[in-house]
């Protein structure tokens, strides 16, 4: 595995905050180690496009 190689946990806040979780932290899953506001309101769903290394989302 490449060194720069990660895999990421993303989750959408009801609040619009797009997140990427530490899934490696062991004390504490739920840990957000990145945030940024995605969506004025509810994030409903997000997709991957890994060939490009791009995430789409769409909220309300």
């Amino acid at each position: 595995m490449n060194a720069y190689d990660r895999t990421l946990l993303l989750g959408g806040y009801t609040n619009g905050m797009i997140v990427v979780f530490d899934w490696q932290n062991d004390t504490n899953s739920g840990k957000i180690s990145f945030q940024i506001e995605g969506h004025r309101d509810e994030v409903i769903t997000m997709v991957a496009n890994p060939e490009v290394d791009q995430v789409i989302s769409a909220g309300l």
